[in-house]
C-alpha cells in the first residue's frame, strides 16, 4: 500500500513541474514589449512580428499592436458597423469591391474578345470556332446559353418580339414598341429596365408571365402586367378560340364567294 502511495505521490509531482515547466515555456515565447500578448519572432528577438518589424526601422513603438488607431477598425462604408478586414473595409464590402473591379475589367476583355471574332465571322462564344446563325451573334450551340443567361424580365421582352415578328399563332400583326425593337434603332434592355421600374421583377415562384392586356394596342408601355400562369394560359386560349373562329369565317366567306363566281355563267 505504501508503495502505491509512493507511486502516485511521484507521478503527481512529475505532472506539477511538467505544468510549470510549460508555463514558464509558454511565457518565454511571449513578446517583452509591455502590454502585448503576441508570440515573438522566430528571429531569436524578444519582440513579436510587429514590434521588431517597428524597432528595425526607427518606428514609434505602441501597444498593444491590435489597438492601433480605432477608427479604421470599422468599416469606412456609411451606417456600417462591422470590423474592417483590409483597406477600411470589412468582408462583405471589401468583396463587392473585388467583384466589381474584376466584373468591369472582364467585360472589357469579353467586349474586345466578341469583336476580333465577329470580324473573323465566329461565335463570340470564348474559343469557339463555329459560324454564327444568320443575323445573330452567337452560334447554334451557344445561342440557347446566351438567352438563358439573360434576366427573366429581359428574355420575356426579346421572346414577344420574336413571337410577333414571326407571326406566331395570336401574335401575327400585333403592334410592338418601337423603343423595345432593335430593327427601329430601339433595344430590348430598354423594355426590360422599363419593366424592372413599373411592373416590378417577376414574382420569385416563377408561377407568372407577363401578359398583354389588350391585344389591339400590343406589346406596349402601360399594356402590360404580371399575372399568374393559369390566367396567362386561359386568355391564350380564348384568344386562339376566336383567332380560329375568325380564320374559319373568312374562309367561308372565300369560299361563298369563289361559288357564287364560279356559278354564274358568263
Amino acid at each position: 500500500m505504501e508503495c502505491k502511495v509512493n507511486f502516485l505521490l511521484t507521478a503527481s509531482q512529475n505532472l506539477w513541474y511538467a505544468d510549470v515547466s510549460m508555463k514558464c515555456k509558454s511565457r518565454s515565447l511571449v513578446c517583452s514589449f509591455p502590454g502585448c500578448g503576441r508570440l515573438r519572432s522566430k528571429s531569436g528577438t524578444k519582440l513579436c512580428p510587429g514590434h521588431y518589424y517597428r524597432k528595425r526601422h526607427d518606428l514609434p513603438m505602441k501597444s498593444p499592436l491590435r489597438d492601433w488607431e480605432p477608427q479604421k477598425l470599422i468599416c469606412s462604408v456609411p451606417n456600417c458597423n462591422t470590423k474592417a478586414v483590409t483597406k477600411g473595409l470589412c468582408q462583405k464590402h471589401f468583396d463587392k469591391s473585388i467583384s466589381k473591379t474584376r466584373t468591369a475589367k472582364w467585360a472589357a476583355k469579353a467586349k474586345k474578345y466578341a469583336k476580333t471574332q465577329r470580324k473573323a465571322g465566329l461565335c463570340v462564344y470564348y474559343k469557339c470556332q463555329n459560324p454564327p446563325e444568320q443575323g445573330k451573334a452567337h452560334c447554334s450551340i451557344h445561342l440557347k446559353k446566351h438567352r438563358n443567361s439573360r434576366p427573366p424580365e429581359h428574355r420575356t421582352v426579346a421572346a414577344h418580339l420574336q413571337f410577333i415578328q414571326r407571326g406566331t399563332s395570336t401574335y401575327k400583326n400585333m403592334p410592338f414598341f418601337d423603343g423595345w425593337n432593335p430593327k427601329t434603332g430601339g433595344s430590348t434592355r430598354a423594355g426590360y429596365i422599363w419593366i424592372l421600374e413599373n411592373l416590378g421583377p417577376r414574382p420569385t415562384n416563377g408561377k407568372h408571365e407577363l401578359h398583354i392586356i389588350d391585344r389591339a394596342i400590343g406589346f406596349m408601355p402601360g399594356n402590360l402586367r404580371w399575372v399568374p400562369c393559369v390566367l396567362h394560359k386561359r386568355e391564350e386560349f380564348i384568344n386562339q378560340v376566336i383567332l380560329e373562329n375568325q380564320t374559319l369565317r373568312t374562309e367561308n366567306q372565300r369560299l361563298k364567294e369563289y361559288l357564287e363566281a364560279a356559278l354564274i355563267p358568263s
